[in-house]
């Protein structure tokens, strides 16, 4: 608690006015510091929106980085009843007939039909055994199990099947379904023969649907599959069978040429929020930035130097029609972002699909690195965050930050000690004038008396 004072109570002097100037010099440095410490605080906080701009388009052009993330293409089926289709940016444009003979199945089979669901010992007991390629499993029925405790104990095992229970005219039957189709997944039982076990589930007329493969022709040549969803025959093309039939269907496989677009737009936009926020610090207003501001500062002119370097620059090795960006609609303005002219990228994807993805993802084999891996090399140099460049930086303004704030912290204990200071002095020199004047009051009664 700071000492009651009484300002000038004994000699008149405002003395709470001269201690708040004398303190408010005193505290000078403090002033100059804290704006210092306001100017890092705004530098920091440009270069960490800057940092946040050229992370997001970093993970931009990681996602572009290959032809098969960079294209895009459709595949259009003539029948979408009898199969649909979808295409990665693997595929190949090209057209293919497409026959389908047999839809793969998993194996269905069902057991005896039992009266009761729940009656103990309705099948009796004994070991049933489960086989499924080279996989063996046994499930142990007891006398106590109803057919629900059966289905649960088929359930737990480890077999690859999924049991439950059908309620017919003619009583309970569980049912017993493989979890994966193809002929490879075909299922056999084994009712323990010195058991009383009489599921049937071994019973050859209790399988109502034998485990197969998908059986089709692409362009007249045979192909299997154990699933229905075949994505191992047309290069980057998933065909999902649905109806078999006896008719010659087509699938057309074509570049998606809006996606395309749409990711030429997306990395535009991401390297155009970097661009934009390093020109702001080097526009010219009419008006000096101040201190708070990074004009003119060497690690956003190079960066801007180098993605604008890049960004204009011609890639030799392309096996395509294109090596820079510029013959493909994206221009550079004046500020240095980009602009696309629609037309010239919707002609150039037209002409040439692959060798548009060359250009930012480089050559199929990676012997030619496209703008996309350029460019994450560059950002990754600036924000790496063990030693990128603007890592440092924000680590160095930092340090200013926490250095000023101790700076502040020592000129406002001296202030305040120089506060306590002079209002001490003040004090003692109200009593002594005080002390003073009692003296004269004491002396002039004296005279009075004596005169």
């Amino acid at each position: 608690m700071s000492a009651i004072t009484f300002s000038g109570l004994s000699s008149g002097i405002d003395s709470a006015q001269i201690i708040q100037q004398l303190v408010y010099l005193e505290r000078a440095p403090i002033r100059n510091l804290q704006q210092s410490k306001s100017d890092y605080q705004s530098q920091k906080s440009i270069v960490q929106s800057i940092n946040s701009k050229l992370q997001a388009l970093q993970t931009k052009v990681q996602s572009m980085d290959t032809l098969p993330e960079f294209l895009s293409y459709t595949a259009t089926s003539t029948d979408t009843d009898k199969f649909t289709a979808t295409a990665s940016g693997s595929a190949n444009p090209g057209t293919y007939q497409i026959e389908i003979f047999q839809l793969a199945a998993a194996e269905r089979t069902y057991s005896n039909a039992f009266a009761s669901k729940d009656t103990a010992d309705a099948a009796g007991n004994g070991t049933l055994t489960i086989t499924i390629g080279s996989e063996v499993d046994t499930v142990e029925v007891l006398a106590t199990d109803t057919l629900e405790d059966i289905v649960n104990k088929i359930n737990a095992s480890d077999a690859e099947v999924s049991a439950s229970l059908l309620s017919t005219s003619a009583g309970y039957r569980i049912q017993v379904t493989g979890n994966d189709s193809g002929a490879a997944n075909a299922i056999t039982f084994e009712e323990e023969a010195s058991s009383t076990l009489n599921l049937g589930l071994d019973i050859v007329d209790n399988q109502v649907q034998a485990a197969q493969d998908a059986s089709l022709e692409i362009d007249d040549f045979a192909v299997t599959s154990a699933d229905n969803a075949v994505d191992d025959a047309i290069q980057g093309v998933t065909l999902n069978l649905l109806e078999e039939t006896t008719t010659a269907l087509e699938v057309t496989v074509a570049p998606d040429t809006a996606a395309i677009k749409t990711k030429v737009s997306e990395f535009v936009d991401a390297y155009n929020e970097v661009m934009t926020l390093v020109q702001k610090e080097f526009d010219f207003t009419g008006e000096a930035k101040g201190q708070d501001r990074l004009a003119g500062d060497g690690t956003l002119r190079s960066l801007k130097q180098q993605l604008g370097t890049l960004i204009s620059t011609e890639i030799s090795g392309l096996t395509g029609s294109y090596s820079a960006l510029s013959q493909i609609g994206l221009k550079t303005n004046t500020d240095g972002t980009l602009a696309i002219d629609d037309d010239d990228l919707e002609s150039a994807i037209a002409s040439d699909t692959v060798g548009v993805g060359q250009v930012f993802a480089g050559t199929s084999d990676h012997s030619v690195d496209g703008i996309s891996d350029s460019m994450d090399t560059i950002v990754d140099s600036f924000v790496d965050f063990a030693d990128g460049i603007l890592t440092a930086k924000i680590n160095g303004l930092n340090t200013r930050i926490d250095n000023i704030s101790d700076s502040i912290l020592r000129y406002e204990d001296r202030a305040t000690k120089k506060e306590e200071s002079l209002r001490l002095q003040f004090t003692n020199l109200e009593v002594m004038i005080s002390q003073l004047t009692s003296q004269s009051n004491f002396l002039s009664s004296q005279s009075f008396l004596w005169g």
